[in-house]
């Protein structure tokens, strides 16, 4: 951010000017900025970006992204759930201070079939939260087979409690 001062004093009467900073939490932006030291030339905060899910399933997702500490002792999480409210986190993890982006991602489960998911990645540095931008999923439908009925055809002989029928079936079933 450039600050431009418009003064009807020449430069050399003016008193000195003190601008301070205030600690914010940053919200869904994907490049984020410093916040909490009178000198920002000096301070870097942790670059973040939420990346694509993959490995969707009708209850499981694995979510992508990647983290810069920027030299800064950094911790990450996803946010994620129905509603940009999220409401669920990933356990946290270490980022470590380096100054190279990092690949991360998490595998969060026990989601509901056919659902519209929200997620982020969220970065923690020197008491300050930093979180990227929004992203979504849609976890898949689940399929239950289906067994088409079969009619015993005109040699057929009688099934009675001592017949075996064997059955191969090409998905997974479940009781349900």
């Amino acid at each position: 951010t450039n600050i431009t001062v418009v003064a009807d004093q020449s430069p050399e009467t003016l008193p000195p000017i003190s601008i301070t900073m205030t600690p914010v939490s940053q919200e869904n932006t994907d490049t984020t900025t410093p916040a909490g030291d009178t000198d920002t030339s000096t301070t870097i905060a942790p670059t973040i970006s939420t990346g694509t899910a993959d490995a969707i399933t009708d209850q499981s997702a694995n979510l992508n992204g990647s983290v810069n500490p920027n030299g800064l002792e950094t911790t990450w999480y996803f946010e994620y759930g129905p509603t940009t409210g999220y409401g669920s986190t990933t356990p946290e993890s270490n980022a470590g201070s380096g100054e190279t982006a990092l690949t991360v991602d998490k595998t969060i489960t026990g989601l509901s079939s056919d659902t519209l998911y929200h997620y982020r990645l969220v970065a923690q540095s020197n008491g300050s939260t930093y979180r990227s931008s929004d992203r979504t999923f849609t976890t898949a439908d689940t399929v239950r087979p289906t067994v088409p009925e079969v009619s015993p055809g005109d040699n057929a002989i009688d099934v009675n409690q001592e017949t075996t029928i064997t059955a191969t079936f090409s998905e997974a079933m479940d009781a349900g």
